[in-house]
This record gives C-alpha cells, structure tokens and sequence, in this order.
C-alpha cells in the first residue's frame, strides 16, 4: 500500500482503542475490494476473483475439501473470518505504510498474540499525530466509516463500530464523520 504518496484517511478503530492512517486511494479501493468479495456467492466467483488488496479468505481450504465451482461461497463463513484472521487488522497496514520513522513519532508498536505487530495511536493524541504528519508531509482526512470498512466486512459489526465511535467522540466532546 505505498501508492497515494502523503495523501492520508484515517479513523478510529474501536475495538482496539487506536487510531489508523492508510493511503487514501488504497483505503477506498481496498474497502471496495472487501465489498466485493463480500458480495461473492459461488466457489467459481471466489476462485476467479482478483484481488489487489487483500485475499480471498477460504480458498485453500476449498481446494482440500474438493469444492465444485457450483458450491455456495460465503468470506464470512470462511475460518479466516471466524478466526479474526481476515481482514487484515488496518492498524497493522499502518505500521507498514509509514516509514518507521514516522510511526514511532506518532505511536507505539505492539506485538499481538495472534496476529502479530501493528501501530498503537492513542485516540486521545490526535492533535499531536495531525501536527506531527502535517510536518512529514502528510495530508490527512478523517473519515471513520471507510476506515472500518477496510477491516471490517459485516455491515452490522461496521454499524456497530461507527455506533462506539460516535459514543467516544461524544464522551470526549469531538465529533466525527
């Protein structure tokens, strides 16, 4: 995800209590891309799908089980999904996109147990993480509801995160998009 140069979209992740920062282009893209592969409903969709950003979850686990392309296909009854595994967590594509310079200047990385290491920013720092952006060139835009949709693909658990964003926001006296 090293395309859209300093162009930055960022929101709150709330289940992890972060805030997360991804290229712009590839955030709508990659978020496009989950919606489709979301939307897929056959075995022949899934294996034909190409994808830029992300995996199809369950593939491999299609191939061993000897699935016809005829057999229903559903990302989030694949284990991937139920294991957490996929999406990808976007607070790690963070730590990734930003050169490590960069990423310690705004945030901690964390090592998780399961799913390795990803970029901890305070929500409550966000002033500082704009100013210190603003001086390594980056132009950021908030917008929460696209930065869910990069990681989460159920629209009730994207509801559901927008609903804890807003909750925060109002708590600590911001607001959001």
């Amino acid at each position: 995800m090293q395309e859209d140069g300093h162009h930055l979209v960022y929101g709150l992740i709330p289940h992890q209590e972060s805030l997360a920062f991804l290229p712009e282009a590839a955030a709508m893209s990659l978020a496009q891309e989950l919606e489709e592969i979301r939307s897929l409903r056959t075995v022949r969709e899934a294996r034909a799908f190409t994808s830029q950003y992300s995996i199809v979850p369950g593939l491999d686990t299609l191939e061993e089980e000897g699935a016809a392309d005829s057999d229903s296909y559903s990302a989030i009854e694949t284990s991937e999904y139920i294991d957490g595994d996929w999406p990808r967590m976007v607070t790690q594509m963070t730590l990734e996109y930003l050169p490590a310079g960069v990423a310690s200047a705004i945030g901690k990385p964390v090592e998780s147990v399961l799913n390795g290491r990803y970029l901890e920013i305070a929500p409550d720092s966000q002033e500082h993480v704009l100013a210190t952006l603003g001086k390594f060139g980056y132009e950021c835009r908030r917008d929460d509801e696209l930065v869910l949709r990069c990681e989460l693909i159920a629209e009730a658990d994207i509801s559901d995160g927008l609903s804890q964003v807003r909750a925060r926001e109002r708590e600590h006296g911001k607001t959001s998009k």
